[in-house]
Formats: C-alpha cells, sequence, structure tokens
C-alpha cells in the first residue's frame, strides 16, 4: 500500500472578483522510501498541493473535493486515513505535522526565528511530539546536527539561525525536518536560494539521509537538474493540471508532453552549439521581442571612440575592506577587518559580456557596486574608455559623476525589492529622465512607451504598480529603467536567479538581443555557471575575494584550470539522467570555505578525490599521500 496517495485534488481560492481553482484534479502516489519530484513553474499549484497534505491553506484557500491518504508505517494495521475531510482541529493533525510529515521550506532565513536558538527549534518537535526530557533532547538535537553536517553540534546548538551562512541554516531546517524521524518529508524548493556549491552539499545531504532513515520525499521544484539527481518517479504540473507523470528515466529519456519538451529546452547547458537559443515557452512573446528591439535600435546610438581596440572598462587592484568590529573607548579588541575584495584585475572589452561567478560572499557584487561607485574602494583603479578619452571613474565627482552614471547602468536580482512598490510602472520609467533633465513630459511619455514596447511589455500597463505584475514582467521593468538614459555598459547582477526556467529563458534571450543590436558592454554577475556559459564570452571566477581565473567562455569549461574552478563545475546538475552528480566527489566537508566555520572542502580532480584548504587568501591541495602544495590564488 501506498505511503500516500492523493486522489483528484481540487482546492480553490476566494479572492475579489470570484473564486480560483489552483489545483485541477490533480492525483499521484508516494511509495515507502520513495523521491517523487513535483515540477512546474511558479503558480502552477505546487506549494499548494504540499500546503493541502499538511492542511496549512491560507484561510481563503478550500480543499473543494478529493482525497488526501495518508497510511503511517507506524501504524500497519490502521486504515488509511483522509487528510482532505479532517476538522482543522483535529488532534491527529497536531501529530502528524512534525511528527509523521515534516516540511522543509524554501527560504530557511524565513524558516527560522531570529530569537530563538537553532538547538531550540529544532528540538520543539521533539518535546511536542515524543515528551522527551530536556537532557534527551539536548543529546538528541545535538546528534542531528551532526548528522546534517553542523561541524560542531553543540556550539550549532546555542547559536541563532543570523549567525549562520545560507548552507548551515538549510541543514537547521533539515534537521528539524528530520528530528521526530518522520514516515515523509515535503521539501519545497530547499536548493532555490543556495549557490551550485552548497546546493551539492544539500542535495548530497538528503540523499544520504534519505537512506538513512528511509524516508519517503515530496521534492518540489522547477530545477530539471535537481529532479534528475534527485527523483524515482517525476509528476509535471501546469497550471493545477497534471501534464505527464512517470520514472525519472521515463521522463528525462522520452517526454512526450509539449510543455514538458518545452521546459527542457528553456534550460541553458554547457552542451549547447554556437548561437543556439534557448526556446521560451511563449514563443510569440520572444519573436515580438526581437522585433521590438530590430525596430529600436536605431536609437541607441554608441558613441564613437578614436581607439577602439582600447578596453571599454579597465579594473586595476580592487581592493575593499570592510571593519567588522571596533574596540571599546576604553581600550581593549582592536577594529576587525574582512577583505571583500583583494586586488581584483580584470577589463572588458566594447561590446563584450563577461561573466563574473563565485558563490555568496566571494566579492562579485561588491565588486559592481565599487564600479557604479555605490562603494569606496580601499584602494585600485576604475578606468572607462570614452570619446572624451579615458575617464577615472574612483575621482569623478558633481555633473561628472551623474554623466558617468548615465552612461553604466544597472539591473539588480530582485525585481520586486529594487521597484519602489509606490510608484507606477510610469513613474518609475520616468524617473531616470527627471533625475538627468532630459526632455519634456511629452517626449518622455514617447521615450517610455518605447521602452515597455522594446522590452516586450503592453504600453496599456503604465499604470500599474509592481505588484500586479508577475516576477518575469517586474524584471522587464527593470531592464526598460536601465535602458532608459542609453548607457554604454550594463551591470547585470544576478537578474535571472530569481526567475523560473522558462521565464529565465525569455530574459537571457532578451538581454543577448538587446547587446548584440544596441552594441552593449556588459557585466554578467551570476553562480549559475550554465547562464553565463549561455550570455558571456570570457568568464571570470572569485573565490574569497580574489580573481582565481579568467579565460574564454571555451576554455573555462573545456580545461579549467584552478581547484576552485573545478569544484564549481563539478557540482552543477545538469538535467540528463545519464550525467548525475557524483555526490562522494562533490561531497563538500562541513567546514566549507563559505560557511561562518571556514575552513575546508574537497574538489574532483583526474578522478581523484583532493582536498582544498582555504588559509589566509591561499589554496592548499593535499593529494590522496598528503603532499601539499601551494597553488596561486
Amino acid at each position: 500500500m501506498s505511503l500516500l496517495e492523493v486522489r483528484d485534488l481540487r482546492v480553490s481560492f476566494d479572492i475579489q472578483g470570484g473564486r480560483v481553482e489552483a489545483v485541477k484534479g490533480v492525483g499521484f502516489k508516494v511509495e515507502p522510501g520513495e523521491v517523487v519530484a513535483l515540477v512546474g513553474e511558479s503558480g502552477s499549484g505546487k506549494s499548494v498541493i504540499a500546503q493541502s497534505i499538511l492542511r496549512i491553506l491560507p484561510r481563503n484557500a478550500s480543499i473543494d473535493s478529493g482525497q488526501i491518504l495518508f497510511n503511517d508505517p507506524a501504524n500497519p494495521d490502521g486504515d488509511p486515513v483522509d487528510i482532505a475531510v479532517l476538522h482543522a482541529k483535529d488532534p491527529f493533525l497536531l501529530k502528524l505535522r512534525g511528527g509523521r510529515i515534516s516540511m522543509v521550506f524554501q527560504e530557511p532565513m524565513t524558516a527560522l526565528s531570529p530569537i530563538h536558538t537553532i538547538g531550540n527549534q529544532v528540538e520543539e518537535a521533539l518535546v511536542l511530539h515524543q515528551k522527551r526530557t530536556n537532557e534527551e533532547a539536548k543529546s538528541d538535537t545535538e546528534e542531528i546536527l551532526r548528522l546534517v553536517g553542523f561541524p560542531d553540534p553543540s556550539r550549532g546548538y546555542e547559536m541563532y539561525s543570523f549567525e549562520l551562512s545560507g548552507g548551515l541554516r538549510q541543514r537547521a531546517v533539515i534537521a528539524m525536518a528530520l528530528i521526530c524521524n518522520p514516515a515523509m518529508v515535503i521539501a519545497d524548493e530547499p536548493t532555490t536560494a543556495l549557490d551550485v556549491t552548497v546546493q551539492a552539499q544539500i542535495l548530497g545531504l538528503m540523499k544520504d539521509l534519505q537512506k538513512k532513515f528511509n524516508t519517503s520525499i515530496l521534492l518540489i521544484t522547477h530545477d530539471l537538474g535537481v529532479v534528475a539527481n534527485m527523483a524515482d518517479r517525476v509528476v509535471v504540473i501546469y497550471h493545477g493540471e497534471i501534464m505527464e507523470a512517470g520514472t525519472a528515466k521515463e521522463i528525462f529519456k522520452n517526454p512526450r508532453h509539449d510543455y514538458l519538451k518545452a521546459l527542457m529546452a528553456a534550460v541553458p547547458h554547457f552542451d549547447m552549439k554556437p548561437g543556439e537559443r534557448l526556446v521560451s515557452l511563449r514563443q510569440m512573446d520572444e519573436t515580438q521581442d526581437k522585433q521590438n528591439i530590430e525596430k529600436l535600435a536605431t536609437r541607441f546610438h554608441s558613441e564613437e571612440v578614436d581607439d577602439k581596440t582600447r578596453p571599454h572598462l579597465e579594473v586595476k587592484n580592487l581592493r575593499k575592506e570592510f571593519t567588522l568590529s571596533k574596540g571599546s573607548w576604553f581600550g581593549g579588541e582592536s577594529a576587525r577587518k574582512l577583505i571583500a575584495v583583494d586586488d581584483v584585475s580584470f577589463e572588458i572589452k566594447r561590446g563584450e559580456c563577461l561573466g563574473l561567478v563565485g558563490e555568496s560572499g566571494s566579492g562579485k557584487t561588491t565588486v559592481s557596486k565599487l564600479i557604479m561607485r555605490a562603494l569606496e574602494p580601499t584602494s585600485g583603479e576604475v578606468l572607462l574608455n570614452t570619446a572624451k578619452g579615458e575617464v577615472d571613474v574612483l575621482n569623478l565627482a558633481g555633473e561628472e559623476l551623474m554623466e558617468f552614471r548615465r552612461r553604466v547602468q544597472m539591473i539588480f536580482q530582485d525585481p520586486f525589492s529594487s521597484l519602489n512598490p509606490r510608484m507606477t510602472v510610469q513613474n518609475i520609467l520616468r524617473e531616470p529622465f527627471a533625475i538627468h533633465g532630459i526632455g519634456d513630459p511629452d517626449s518622455q511619455q514617447k521615450d517610455i512607451v518605447d521602452l515597455m514596447t522594446l522590452v516586450g511589455l503592453d504600453p496599456r500597463y503604465l499604470n500599474r504598480y509592481p505588484h500586479s505584475f508577475s516576477g518575469g514582467q517586474r524584471q522587464r521593468v527593470g531592464i526598460a529603467r536601465a535602458l532608459a538614459l542609453h548607457p554604454d555598459l550594463m551591470i547585470c547582477d544576478e537578474p535571472v536567479s530569481a526567475l523560473d526556467v522558462s521565464v529565465q529563458a525569455q530574459i537571457l534571450n532578451l538581454l543577448n538581443d538587446l547587446r548584440s543590436e544596441l552594441g552593449l558592454t556588459s557585466l554578467f554577475i551570476s553562480h549559475n555557471l550554465a547562464v553565463v556559459n549561455y550570455v558571456a564570452e570570457r568568464i571570470a571566477v572569485m573565490c574569497q575575494g580574489k580573481l582565481v581565473e579568467i579565460a574564454s567562455r571555451e576554455q573555462i569549461f573545456a580545461n579549467p584550470r584552478h581547484p576552485y574552478t573545478q569544484s564549481l563545475l563539478a557540482a552543477v546538475p545538469y538535467p540528463d539522467i545519464d550525467r548525475l552528480l557524483d555526490f562522494e566527489k562533490v561531497k563538500f566537508s562541513s567546514s566549507h570555505a563559505s560557511d561562518d566555520w571556514g575552513g575546508a572542502f574537497s574538489v574532483s580532480q583526474g578522478g581523484k578525490l583532493t582536498r582544498v584548504e582555504v588559509d589566509e587568501g591561499h589554496f592548499v591541495l593535499a593529494n590522496e599521500n598528503s603532499d601539499i602544495r601551494e597553488l596561486s590564488a
């Protein structure tokens, strides 16, 4: 008998103007010890199904019909319980949540309380469901923290969530889910917010623990690479309906539904041929995008420079130090400094896209802020080659600084937080013209309409506010705002990390078309190597504030020289059932360099497991025989 069986589930929401059906007759099974993946875009109904299973739907949602049958292994002689018909205050639901079915949430920072220690939060379910004494609960909690990879469980027990890195926070959430040894864990996008290397750690950890505890997992994701590496069976959902279901091998080897085929074609991968484009799920929009760009390209004139062989942007020996703590007035502890950017140098040719990759905390965004003069560097140079000659960016002031900021624009990572929620799209797009004193109201309005058309949005939406747009549409508004002043250089800081793969394909194709048609120079910052491979000609790799490798796209992916670059590539999950991650070779030690208790990580090199220690900005490589040699960072 199946552990969980969902039959003809229908869920709807009461909203202003009527009732919306979010889940439309969905049915699937989860067997004991099995990993089932629910795959689909945002808004497809994946999380609503998960919330229905745990009966934690919002107040305006209701289960209209269907069954959610749970057959608890702890009660083999009992009949399956239909969760869908239980009263909201039924005692069984209190035992079910966290005790027999638990959940790993998408964003670990919001899933954890900032005012309680990690130990308090992890042991809460244990005390609630299994009535342990304080000593027993603490002992069991430290043991589960050890199992999920905390380097010092007793210290981790006493720490708060804001003291941990993203990877350790996600490990704590997994510990909370597993502490009562549940029959099933629902993992809702458990690695979306994590870097590729930390994601590899978490996926390997979940795989190991699933086997150790024989726990079933309902994995909710839109990342087909994660699905290929984790799932036994796959259920593909679109607009609340199941499009296709089957084993992972069947789904990846022989996709039958057009939606699934389009979803796979929308994912960037390393095997793409030169000139090959991602296939957007909304081809009509993409075709219109290209026509709009070609039509309006004549208005975006690139400035004429005397020496076109010189780099458009040069960054030389850039360094940024942050003061973490200061001594008291009465002496004591001296100021502690963090070197966020350490002697970084690179150049970008005119019309070129340089990809800057690395994990969170490697210094990528800090470099972009230093270039934009949002932060002042400790030392170094930033030089911009213009028609008026070479400009020393770091010494600009007044009108010259305003002119520089007109030439260099930025697309931010989160399109929601980067747009003012109190301003309409029209006012958001008019603001750059107003700040720089360009045009009169009539010409500004014409330019605003043209910008909306350029990025594929209907000008009739100009009076809407950002919250009324989808994530992809908000990012298009952000791109339109960045293009308003006809910049020469665009800095794109993780512009697609918050988007689904289908919307990501649209935005990446749009950025590529804009760059080729308008002659824009670009710095593209990302931790997704497949995305960078699609948009960039050259790639620079950052680690611990240092630039460890820079080369052409082909050279980086065919022959990575630095162990850190090799570790990044080894951790990328392919959406291919025949190219699965080797979790043993990409398994990082619990004191990974990106975590707050940083120290060491492992990479695969030449088929052998190699250990790399990070110490004062240097890499120390130890082979199987413990021979040690220092590598240049």
